[in-house]
């Protein structure tokens, strides 16, 4: 689900999710404030997200400073980190490719 990178439309979405699919085993976030918006529906429906297969996987990318909290305490499984270098020569080897 488009969520346009919204903390607040990644709830509303996970939420109309775990309505229509109850048994949902994993959320996957393109960020982490989407993750903490699945996050929060998941508890809002009196669920559980946990890393210990005990309740919902949570998932998202950037790994940001407010992620450490959800991470520590289980609610996010884990963070994939974007090294913009990486991605910064990827894109130059691209463009030269193309020139």
């Amino acid at each position: 689900v488009d969520c346009e990178w919204d903390q607040q439309l990644a709830m509303n979405a996970a939420e109309d999710i775990l309505t229509a699919h109850p048994d949902v085993e994993v959320f996957i976030a393109m960020t982490d404030p989407m993750a903490f918006g699945a996050i929060s529906a998941i508890e809002a429906a009196g669920l559980t997200a946990a890393n210990d297969g005990s309740g919902i996987y949570v998932v998202g990318e950037e790994f940001c400073e407010e992620s450490k909290p959800y991470m520590k305490d289980g609610r996010l499984a884990y963070s994939i980190t974007c090294p913009s270098p990486w991605f910064s020569q990827t894109a130059i080897e691209v463009a030269e490719a193309v020139l």
